[in-house]
């Protein structure tokens, strides 16, 4: 089994650094000038891809929450825009993830009855850093989604997939010399999630409060990453992995005028799987033994909170907007979403 290592590796390989006209090649195999390579920003980059996720996951609950606590779930259209800005620390300053992305999700409802039914499209970008690396990403979104009542009880649950477009920049050297370039590579991802929602409201006045159980699995693959442009240059296995998150909390809503209600709600999390602390196999391609790079974790015990309002802006047109933020384990990710719907 290929060994451990964590964030920056140092392995014994030959490295061939040009130094120069008349001065030829030189060749290193000791670790003390081997090349320091800190190959865990190709690895964390699935962490903040499923916080990324979890922006569109939010994104259609809210949606649904919206038209349940204004009483409309009648055919129409709306579209959504988000921005988020995470930060995983783990007090190792090589380990450090941060990341921001944004993206904008377009659907269409249709009623049923006893329930409605939607379908998703959209697009976003992100970008992760940790010290002298950085991925940037553009993502396609499709999904489809349903939401409905029974008596006090409310379901609602979906599956969305997404599949990126990743080029990343790693600065890496070779110890001592100060030798190496921008080791870049282009590679695919996709995020395939599926989630469950449940709540039994509990009305009093011009409010309600929702006790609710949460349920989302979010399966992760990664393309082969191909290096160049250094001698320092990685090749990266391909990954499949998965997370699960579970969310317990309550949520409330308040009408404070006609078509103007406000919500808020808290709850904790608890993620499990194999890829909530991310591994990759890497290699030099220069040669060398293969060995294990581990990433920034997903948090495993977090606090989740939103609050926001939606209000009417004419008749069958409304507009939500909110806040939400993740908590714990050294990591926050937090985001802004506003929302238009229209109703026919």
């Amino acid at each position: 089994m290929p060994p451990y290592r964590h964030c920056a590796s140092r392995q014994k390989l030959p490295i061939l650094a040009a130094l120069g006209a008349g001065t030829g090649l030189l060749v290193f195999s000791s670790s003390s000038a081997a090349a320091i390579v800190d190959g865990s920003m190709l690895t964390s980059t699935r962490t903040a891809m499923l916080d990324d996720a979890r922006q569109i996951r939010a994104t259609v609950l809210r949606h649904s929450l919206v038209q349940e606590e204004g009483g409309t779930r009648d055919d129409g259209l709306w579209t959504s825009t988000w921005g988020h800005w995470g930060d995983h620390d783990r007090n190792d300053e090589a380990a450090r993830l941060r990341s921001n992305g944004g993206g904008v999700l377009g659907g269409v409802d249709r009623d049923l009855g006893e329930a409605h039914v939607g379908l998703i499209a959209g697009a976003g970008t992100l970008t992760a850093r940790t010290p002298g690396a950085d991925v940037q990403s553009k993502t396609s979104i499709v999904g489809v989604y349903a939401a409905g009542t029974h008596g006090a009880w409310h379901w609602q649950g979906g599956v969305s997939y997404s599949w990126s477009q990743l080029q990343s920049h790693r600065r890496a050297s070779v110890a001592g010399l100060g030798i190496g370039n921008t080791a870049s590579a282009r590679y695919d991802s996709g995020v395939a999630q599926a989630w469950l929602d449940g709540g039994y409201r509990i009305g009093f006045g011009r409010g309600s409060i929702t006790p609710f159980v949460n349920l989302a699995r979010a399966q992760l693959h990664q393309d082969p990453i191909h290096e160049t442009n250094d001698i320092a240059a990685l090749r990266v296995d391909a990954n499949r992995g998965h997370v699960d998150i579970g969310t317990i909390g309550v949520r409330g809503a308040m009408q404070f005028a006609d078509g103007v209600v406000g919500h808020a709600g808290v709850g904790v999390q608890q993620a499990w799987g194999d890829d909530v602390r991310p591994v990759d196999t890497q290699r030099y391609a220069s040669g060398g033994d293969p060995f294990r790079a581990i990433g920034v974790p997903t948090p495993r015990h977090a606090v989740v909170a939103d609050v926001g309002i939606a209000f009417a802006t004419s008749k069958g047109t409304s507009v939500d907007a909110s806040y939400r933020g993740m908590f714990g384990g050294g990591a926050k990710d937090q985001g802004v979403r506003i929302s238009v719907t229209v109703r026919w």
